[in-house]
Protein backbone atom coordinates (compact mmCIF):
# COMPACT_ATOMS: atom_id res chain seq x y z
CA UNK A 1 0.00 0.00 0.00
CA UNK A 2 3.17 2.50 0.92
CA UNK A 3 4.35 1.55 -2.30
CA UNK A 4 1.65 2.22 -4.45
CA UNK A 5 0.83 5.48 -2.28
CA UNK A 6 4.31 6.75 -3.12
CA UNK A 7 3.60 5.79 -7.39
CA UNK A 8 0.33 7.70 -7.11
CA UNK A 9 2.16 11.00 -5.41
CA UNK A 10 5.46 11.27 -7.92
CA UNK A 11 2.87 10.49 -10.97
CA UNK A 12 0.29 13.49 -9.73
CA UNK A 13 3.55 15.51 -8.60
CA UNK A 14 4.73 14.82 -12.52
CA UNK A 15 1.50 16.03 -14.10
CA UNK A 16 1.21 19.04 -11.98
CA UNK A 17 5.21 19.75 -13.10
CA UNK A 18 3.86 19.28 -16.75
CA UNK A 19 0.84 21.21 -16.68
CA UNK A 20 2.89 24.45 -14.59
CA UNK A 21 6.00 24.42 -17.54
CA UNK A 22 3.17 24.29 -19.90
CA UNK A 23 1.52 27.16 -18.50
CA UNK A 24 4.87 29.12 -17.82
CA UNK A 25 6.06 28.77 -21.39
CA UNK A 26 2.86 29.61 -22.73
CA UNK A 27 2.84 32.89 -20.61
CA UNK A 28 6.39 33.40 -21.78
CA UNK A 29 5.19 32.64 -25.89
CA UNK A 30 2.55 34.85 -25.23
CA UNK A 31 3.84 37.39 -23.72
CA UNK A 32 6.75 37.89 -26.29
CA UNK A 33 3.93 38.26 -29.13
CA UNK A 34 2.20 41.27 -27.31
CA UNK A 35 5.54 42.56 -26.79
CA UNK A 36 6.61 42.56 -29.94
CA UNK A 37 3.69 42.88 -31.93
CA UNK A 38 2.75 46.04 -34.01
CA UNK A 39 0.74 49.01 -32.51
CA UNK A 40 -2.17 48.53 -30.94
CA UNK A 41 -4.94 48.89 -33.42
CA UNK A 42 -8.59 50.46 -33.03
CA UNK A 43 -11.37 47.92 -31.69
CA UNK A 44 -14.25 47.27 -34.46
CA UNK A 45 -16.33 49.57 -32.11
CA UNK A 46 -14.07 52.35 -31.95
CA UNK A 47 -13.09 51.87 -35.94
CA UNK A 48 -17.22 51.52 -37.06
CA UNK A 49 -17.71 54.99 -35.19
CA UNK A 50 -14.61 56.25 -36.82
CA UNK A 51 -16.24 55.64 -40.68
CA UNK A 52 -19.72 57.45 -39.00
CA UNK A 53 -17.19 60.67 -39.10
CA UNK A 54 -16.48 62.98 -41.96
CA UNK A 55 -12.89 62.27 -43.10
CA UNK A 56 -11.42 64.99 -41.81
CA UNK A 57 -12.63 64.30 -38.65
CA UNK A 58 -11.98 60.93 -38.92
CA UNK A 59 -8.16 61.92 -39.53
CA UNK A 60 -8.15 63.76 -36.85
CA UNK A 61 -9.74 60.62 -34.63
CA UNK A 62 -7.16 58.33 -35.49
CA UNK A 63 -4.28 60.63 -35.12
CA UNK A 64 -6.03 61.31 -31.57
CA UNK A 65 -5.90 57.46 -31.01
CA UNK A 66 -2.47 57.25 -31.94
CA UNK A 67 -1.20 59.88 -29.71
CA UNK A 68 -2.93 58.68 -26.59
CA UNK A 69 -1.97 55.27 -27.56
CA UNK A 70 1.74 56.24 -27.81
CA UNK A 71 1.37 58.17 -24.29
CA UNK A 72 -0.41 54.90 -22.46
CA UNK A 73 2.16 52.19 -23.73
CA UNK A 74 5.05 52.41 -21.22
CA UNK A 75 1.52 52.25 -18.69
CA UNK A 76 0.02 49.02 -20.76
CA UNK A 77 3.69 47.30 -21.08
CA UNK A 78 4.47 47.39 -17.12
CA UNK A 79 0.97 46.14 -16.50
CA UNK A 80 1.81 43.09 -19.17
CA UNK A 81 5.48 42.91 -17.65
CA UNK A 82 3.75 42.40 -14.04
CA UNK A 83 1.46 40.06 -15.18
CA UNK A 84 4.14 38.07 -16.82
CA UNK A 85 6.47 38.00 -13.76
CA UNK A 86 3.39 36.91 -11.97
CA UNK A 87 2.91 34.12 -13.87
CA UNK A 88 6.68 33.49 -14.70
CA UNK A 89 7.17 32.52 -10.72
CA UNK A 90 4.36 30.27 -10.67
CA UNK A 91 6.27 27.48 -10.86
CA UNK A 92 8.80 28.07 -8.83
CA UNK A 93 9.74 27.01 -5.49
CA UNK A 94 8.59 28.48 -3.09
CA UNK A 95 5.79 30.29 -4.67
CA UNK A 96 5.30 33.12 -3.46
CA UNK A 97 1.19 33.27 -4.18
CA UNK A 98 0.84 37.13 -2.31
CA UNK A 99 3.58 38.53 -4.49
CA UNK A 100 1.98 37.29 -7.78
CA UNK A 101 -1.50 38.09 -6.68
CA UNK A 102 -0.10 41.98 -5.21
CA UNK A 103 2.07 41.88 -9.13
CA UNK A 104 -1.52 40.87 -10.79
CA UNK A 105 -3.43 43.42 -8.62
CA UNK A 106 -1.07 46.21 -9.93
CA UNK A 107 -1.56 44.83 -13.43
CA UNK A 108 -4.79 45.46 -13.18
CA UNK A 109 -4.81 49.25 -12.03
CA UNK A 110 -2.26 49.86 -14.55
CA UNK A 111 -5.01 48.36 -17.47
CA UNK A 112 -7.53 50.40 -15.86
CA UNK A 113 -5.37 53.90 -15.64
CA UNK A 114 -4.89 53.48 -19.14
CA UNK A 115 -8.15 52.18 -20.21
CA UNK A 116 -9.44 55.69 -18.28
CA UNK A 117 -6.90 58.13 -20.60
CA UNK A 118 -8.06 56.01 -23.54
CA UNK A 119 -11.76 56.53 -22.65
CA UNK A 120 -11.26 60.04 -21.57
CA UNK A 121 -9.38 61.48 -24.91
CA UNK A 122 -12.35 59.83 -26.80
CA UNK A 123 -14.70 62.02 -25.00
CA UNK A 124 -13.03 65.08 -24.90
CA UNK A 125 -12.86 64.54 -28.87
CA UNK A 126 -16.31 63.81 -29.37
CA UNK A 127 -16.71 66.63 -27.26
CA UNK A 128 -14.85 69.25 -30.38
CA UNK A 129 -17.23 67.44 -32.76
CA UNK A 130 -20.40 69.42 -34.68
CA UNK A 131 -23.13 68.28 -32.86
CA UNK A 132 -24.52 66.58 -35.71
CA UNK A 133 -21.27 64.86 -36.18
CA UNK A 134 -21.06 63.66 -32.49
CA UNK A 135 -24.52 62.22 -32.80
CA UNK A 136 -23.64 60.28 -35.46
CA UNK A 137 -19.83 58.98 -33.78
CA UNK A 138 -22.28 58.03 -30.52
CA UNK A 139 -24.60 56.42 -32.21
CA UNK A 140 -21.99 54.30 -34.09
CA UNK A 141 -20.25 53.12 -30.67
CA UNK A 142 -23.56 52.27 -29.26
CA UNK A 143 -25.09 50.20 -31.89
CA UNK A 144 -21.54 48.67 -32.79
CA UNK A 145 -22.02 44.36 -32.26
CA UNK A 146 -20.28 43.29 -28.86
CA UNK A 147 -19.15 39.52 -28.11
CA UNK A 148 -21.40 39.71 -25.16
CA UNK A 149 -24.21 41.46 -26.47
CA UNK A 150 -25.51 43.91 -23.40
CA UNK A 151 -29.39 44.52 -23.12
CA UNK A 152 -30.44 47.54 -25.46
CA UNK A 153 -31.15 51.21 -23.62
CA UNK A 154 -34.88 51.79 -22.82
CA UNK A 155 -35.62 54.72 -25.13
CA UNK A 156 -37.79 56.79 -22.22
CA UNK A 157 -37.20 56.39 -18.54
CA UNK A 158 -39.68 53.63 -17.49
CA UNK A 159 -42.56 54.75 -15.09
CA UNK A 160 -43.08 53.40 -11.94
CA UNK A 161 -46.08 51.13 -11.68
CA UNK A 162 -48.90 52.53 -10.16
CA UNK A 163 -50.33 51.72 -6.75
Amino acid sequence: MKGRGLLIALIVSAALNLFLIGAAAGVIALGAHMAHGGPARPGPALHHAAMALSPPHRIAFFARLREVGRATRPTAQQARRLRWEAWATAGGRPFDAADAKAKLRQARLLDQQARTQVEEAIVDFAATLPPAERTAFADAMHRTPRPHRLPPLPAEPHAPPHP
